[in-house]
Formats: C-alpha cells, structure tokens, sequence
C-alpha cells in the first residue's frame, strides 16, 4: 500500500486556506504574515509530497521540496522572535536558506529524487558535506528557538 497522496492534497489546502484567512484577519501583523508564510511553505512541501505520490516530474518536486523545508527553521525562529517580541534584523535569520536553496537548485547530485512510502515520502540525497552542513543548519536553528523560548 502507498502513502494516499489525498492526505497531502487536502493538508496542502487546508495550509493554503489558514494562511489566506490568518493573513487578511489583520494584514498588518508582522505575527500574521510570517504565520501564513510559514503555513505556505509547509502547504508547498506538502503539495511536493502529492505530486510525488502521484509520479508528476519526481525529480522536480523533490528538489521544490526540499527547498521547501529548508525554510521552515528560518521562519520558525522568525516567528520565536516575534512571539516572544525580541527585536533582530529579520533578513539575517534568512542568509542561511537562501544560500542553501540556491545550491539545491542548481546542483542536481544533491537530491537525487524522492520515493512515495506507506506513511511518508522519503527524499533520496546525496551524502556530502552539503547534507552535514543543511543537518547542522536545521539543528542550530531549533536549538536557537529552544534558548529563546527558555530565555522568556
């Protein structure tokens, strides 16, 4: 039995409409916007899921995946900043998976496609230095979340 790829099309519309409707309830809260951002960016992973599943230009939105997901520890500590209303330069908190999107778009031996499982879909990459340093970026970010959080 394969992952039901009817999952990952409703979630990516129920993401799709939460953020339209957190969005225009008062469009000029910074907590808003990055709030829909960040249900549009786990929407899009989740629309790359069912386009996988449903063996539509695999390779492609494997990498739109991939890409995908590696902003969502960005906007996380976006919006850690903004919940607990500490003060940053915003645009520094995305360098990181700008540059890392970058590389995973235009380097093709990173993500080499994506398998659609019973319970999930796996993306298939290559072990480099490029996946050490996208797992330390992951793993940073939450921790920086987690210090501010406790710093409350």
């Amino acid at each position: 039995m394969c992952f039901n790829p009817v999952i990952s099309l409703t979630t990516f519309i129920i993401e799709i409409s939460l953020a339209l409707i957190i969005y225009y309830l008062n469009k000029k809260s910074k907590l808003n916007q990055v709030g829909a951002i960040a249900l549009i960016f786990l929407g899009l992973y989740q629309f790359s899921e069912f386009m996988v599943c449903k063996n539509i230009s695999v390779n492609f939105w494997a990498k739109f995946g991939y890409i995908a997901a590696t902003f969502l520890p960005a906007i996380g500590l976006h919006l850690t900043y903004l919940i607990t209303k500490r003060k940053i330069e915003y645009k520094y908190i995305y360098i990181l998976p700008e540059i890392l999107a970058v590389i995973i778009l235009f380097t093709d031996k990173i993500i080499k496609t994506a398998v659609c499982h019973k319970f999930f879909v796996e993306f298939l990459y290559e072990s480099t230095i490029f996946s050490v340093l996208h797992t330390i970026y992951f793993i940073l970010y939450l921790i920086l979340i987690l210090i501010i959080l406790i710093r409350k």
